[in-house]
């Protein structure tokens, strides 16, 4: 396959034997050699264009390489941080992804909503107080709101491995 230096060489022979054609041109031939010079600047000139379209379709193809290469180590990095948690009951009827102690990393314990963690973000739930004086645990980015059944909000806590 090409490279994108080995086009541009390419591309910078053929300019340079179409300069040369042109130099002939000017030159006092007969009209026979003159046609033939034509025919072949003709040629060069449509070598040099399928030469352009080969560097862009090579700047297309090295762009989506970068795109799948990035799509990739994204798909990777989620990985690693999926596998931080663990889905956790701290409250009956509340399921959350809860931080592993083990994979804290200097965290302090959260807990993240299961809905957003499915769609590959991480949304740390917060507490908030509902108007019955129970307190919900609350995503900021869906806005679920999952119940403690709590009159107080608790801290979270490390889930057990």
């Amino acid at each position: 396959m090409f490279d994108a230096q080995q086009v541009a060489g390419a591309i910078g022979s053929l300019k340079a034997a179409v300069d040369i054609a042109k130099a002939v041109m000017g030159a006092k031939i007969d009209f026979e050699v003159k046609e033939k010079v034509f025919a072949i600047q003709q040629s060069l000139l449509d070598a040099q264009q399928a030469m352009f379209s080969m560097q862009e379709a090579l700047a297309e193809a090295n762009k989506r390489t970068r795109q799948a290469e990035n799509a990739l180590q994204a798909a990777n990095n989620w990985d690693q941080e999926k596998g931080r948690y663990k889905l956790f009951t701290p409250y009956t009827g509340a399921v959350v992804f809860g931080l592993k102690e083990s994979a804290a990393q200097g965290e302090v314990p959260h807990y993240i909503c299961t809905n957003c963690f499915e769609q590959r973000v991480k949304s740390i739930l917060s507490y908030s107080k509902l108007p019955d004086g129970f307190y919900a645990l609350r995503c900021s980015v869906c806005k679920r709101e999952t119940p403690t059944h709590y009159r107080s909000a608790g801290s979270p806590k490390y889930v057990p491995e």
